[in-house]
C-alpha cells in the first residue's frame, strides 16, 4: 500500500465515523450520543496531512489525560477486528451485474403464496363451530389454550419476543377468552412447533387453531370500528395474518397484514411503557411481513409503502432484565431489528432501491452500495454481545458451532443470511471462475463468491445445530435457499469451495428432507422418530417464570425432557411436493 493510499484510507475512516448509522448504548437507531461525545471533545482538532517526511498528525490535545481519552476513543474505531478497506482499486464507482437475481428454489415459495385460497381455513373453522361437538370443543379448547400459551412463550416467544414474556404470559393465562389470547394460540398452533403434547385432546390441532382464530376474527370485527387502534390490537392482527399465511389463506393474510401495517405505522408513541414496547416490536415485524407480501406479489409496484421508519429500537423492560434467558432473547431480537433497519442508513442508495435488489428486481448495483452496506452490517454486529455471537464473521471460515440455544442460533443465522443474500446475487458463476484472484480491496464477483462460500458453510453448521435442539426454529425458506446456493457452489472450479459446497449440500439436503417430512432423518439417528426421555438429543426450549401460580405451574422447564411430536402444517404439506420436485430436477440426493 502506498503512502497516498494509507492517507486516503485514514481520511475516509474518519469520515465514516461521522456517518455511523446506529448507537450501541441506547435504544435509538439514530441518537445523539456520539454527537455529544464529539461535542465534549470539540476543542480537539485533528489534522492528517501527507508530506515528503510521511504522514503528519496534528492535534490540539494539551494534557496527558486528554491524550489518553482521545486515544481510547480513536482506537475503538481503528482497531475494528473486521474492517473493510475504504478505498478500492476502482474507487467504488463501478456497477456490478446481478448474475443471480433469485435462486432456483424461490419461485416455488412465491407460487405457493400466490396460489393460496382465501376460503379454505375460514370456511373450515365456521363449519367446525356449527358441528354437534361444539360444547365439547369449547371445553377442550380451554385446556388447549393453556397448552399452546406455554408452548408459545417457551419456544416461539423467545425467538420473536413481541409480547414481554413476564407480563403477558400470566396475563393471557388468566384471560383465556381474550382477543389477544386467541390470536396467540391460533398462531402457535398453526406453526410446525413440535414441543407440545395434545394426546389427551380429541380434536386435531388444526381444528382447535381454526376455532381460536375464528373467535379472534369475530372479536376484531366487533372492536375494529368501536375503539381506537391499540398496540395489542395490532399485535393480534399481526398474529392472525401470519396464522392465515401458514393456513394457506393468502388473501385473508394479506388483508390483515395491510390493516395491521396501516394502523401501526400511524400510531403515535404510547405513554404506557409496556404498550409502547409492544407498539415498537409489532411495527418492525409488521413492516417485514408487508415487505414479503409485496415481494411475492405477481406484479410488484415498488416498496415505497414499507419505507416508513420509527427511530426507536425495542428495549428491555425492567421485568425483562431479571431472567437471563429473557434478557438474552431480547438482545437477539434487538439485533434482528437493527439488521432489518440497516438498509435505511446506507447513504449511497435509497432503501426502496435496496429492497428491489433483495427482491431480485434490479439488474445492476453500484459497488459503493455493497461496500456501504457491508460497513453497516459489520458495525451492527458490535451491538450483539460477544457471548451471543457465533462464527468468525463473513471473511473467515468457521470450524464448528457449539451453541445450543435456539434463539441465539437463529439470530446468527439471520446475520449470515444478510451477507449471503447481498453477495450471492452478484457473485460470478462458480463454474466460470476459480476465485484464486479474489481481492479484499476489490468489490467484485470473485470476492462475492468467496463470501458466499463462507456464509453457506457457517449456515450449514448453524442449521445442523438448530435442527438438533429445536427443529421448529428452522425456517424452511432460508434452509431451501442455502441448499440451492450450495448446489450452485458445488460446480466451482475452486477445489476448496467445491468440496465444501458438496459437503454442505449433503448436510442441508438431509435437513430439508427432515423439515418437510420426506426423509427418515430421525430414524437414522435416534431410537424412534419422536421418542421421549431416553433421547440423547434434547430440546433446549427456554423456561419461563412468572408470578402467576397457574402460569408458573404450566411452564416448568422444557429442557429436561424431549417433547417433540410430529406436526404437519398446511404450508409444509403444500411445499413438500414442490421442493421434492426441485431436488429431483436438480439431482440433489
Amino acid at each position: 500500500m502506498t503512502l497516498e493510499q494509507q492517507t486516503e484510507e485514514i481520511e475516509m475512516e474518519l469520515s465514516q465515523i461521522k456517518a455511523t448509522p446506529a448507537c450501541l448504548i441506547c435504544n435509538q437507531i439514530i441518537c445523539d450520543h456520539k454527537k455529544q461525545d464529539r461535542s465534549l471533545s470539540s476543542e480537539w482538532n485533528l489534522t492528517i496531512t501527507n508530506s515528503k517526511r510521511g504522514i503528519q498528525v496534528q492535534t490540539s490535545v494539551k494534557t496527558l489525560s486528554d491524550l489518553e481519552k482521545f486515544l481510547k476513543e480513536g482506537f475503538t474505531f481503528f482497531h475494528s477486528p473486521q474492517k473493510i478497506k475504504q478505498w478500492s482499486e476502482t474507487g467504488g464507482a463501478q456497477m456490478l451485474h446481478v448474475t443471480y437475481p433469485v435462486t432456483k428454489v424461490e419461485p416455488f415459495f412465491k407460487n405457493t403464496i400466490q396460489s393460496m385460497s382465501k376460503k379454505q381455513g375460514r370456511a373450515g373453522s365456521l363449519l367446525l363451530l356449527s358441528s354437534p361437538n361444539s360444547s365439547l370443543l369449547d371445553q377442550q379448547c380451554q385446556l388447549f389454550k393453556q397448552i399452546m400459551l406455554r408452548n408459545y412463550f417457551t419456544c416461539i416467544g423467545t425467538l420473536l419476543p413481541i409480547l414481554p414474556i413476564p407480563i403477558y404470559y400470566p396475563k393471557l393465562y388468566r384471560d383465556l377468552d381474550s382477543l389477544l389470547t386467541n390470536a396467540v394460540v391460533s398462531l402457535a398452533a398453526y406453526t410446525s412447533c413440535e414441543h407440545v403434547d395434545q394426546n389427551e385432546l380429541s380434536f386435531t390441532r388444526t381444528q382447535l387453531a381454526d376455532h381460536c382464530r375464528s373467535i379472534a376474527i369475530n372479536a376484531i370485527e366487533e372492536v375494529l370500528f368501536e375503539q381506537d387502534p391499540t398496540p395489542e390490537l395490532c399485535c393480534a392482527l399481526l398474529f392472525i395474518s401470519t396464522g392465515c399465511l401458514l393456513r394457506l389463506n393468502g388473501d385473508e393474510a394479506r388483508a390483515y397484514s395491510n390493516l395491521c401495517w396501516q394502523m401501526i405505522s400511524q400510531m403515535k408513541p404510547h405513554q404506557d411503557p409496556v404498550q409502547e414496547q409492544v407498539r415498537i416490536r409489532v411495527f418492525y415485524l409488521s413492516r417485514y411481513l408487508e415487505f414479503n407480501f409485496l415481494k411475492s406479489a405477481e406484479s410488484t409496484r415498488g416498496f415505497t409503502s414499507t419505507s416508513f421508519h420509527i427511530s426507536t429500537l425495542p428495549t428491555h423492560l425492567g421485568c425483562e432484565i431479571e431472567d437471563r434467558t429473557t434478557y438474552n432473547s431480547l438482545c437477539c431480537f434487538q439485533f434482528v431489528i437493527r439488521l432489518m433497519s440497516c438498509s435505511a442508513y446506507n447513504p449511497s442508495v435509497s432503501e426502496e432501491t435496496f429492497f428491489s435488489y433483495f427482491s431480485g428486481a434490479v439488474s445492476s448495483i453500484a459497488s459503493s452500495t455493497i461496500q456501504g452496506h457491508e460497513r453497516i452490517l459489520l458495525y451492527v454486529r458490535k451491538s450483539l454481545p460477544v457471548e451471543l455471537q457465533i462464527g468468525n464473521g463473513p471473511f473467515e471460515y468457521t470450524k464448528e458451532v457449539t451453541c445450543t440455544t435456539p434463539f441465539v442460533l437463529r439470530v446468527n443465522a439471520v446475520y449470515y443470511i444478510y451477507w449471503l443474500i447481498i453477495h450471492c446475487k452478484i457473485m460470478q458463476s462458480p463454474s466460470d471462475m476459480d476465485s484464486t484472484d479474489a481481492h479484499s480491496f476489490r468489490i467484485d464477483g470473485g470476492r462475492a463468491l468467496m463470501i458466499t462460500s463462507i456464509c453457506i458453510d457457517v449456515l450449514s453448521k448453524i442449521y445442523t445445530a438448530l435442527t438438533a435442539v429445536s427443529p421448529c426454529s428452522v425456517d424452511v425458506y432460508w434452509l431451501a435457499t442455502c441448499l440451492d446456493i450450495s448446489h450452485l457452489l458445488s460446480t466451482s472450479k475452486n477445489i476448496p469451495i467445491r468440496e465444501k459446497a458438496k459437503s454442505n449440500r449433503a448436510v442441508l439436503s438431509k435437513l430439508l428432507k427432515k423439515k418437510i417430512g420426506v426423509d427418515n432423518y430421525w430414524q437414522e439417528d435416534r431410537p424412534s422418530r419422536y421418542c421421549n426421555t431416553d433421547c440423547k438429543v434434547r430440546s433446549r426450549c427456554s423456561s419461563v417464570t412468572s408470578d402467576s401460580s397457574g402460569a408458573s405451574s404450566c411452564c416448568d422447564s422444557l429442557c429436561t425432557e424431549d417433547t417433540r411430536h410430529e406436526v404437519s402444517t398446511p404450508l409444509l404439506d403444500n411445499l413438500k411436493e414442490s421442493l421434492r420436485k426441485y431436488m429431483v430436477d436438480n439431482k440433489i440426493s
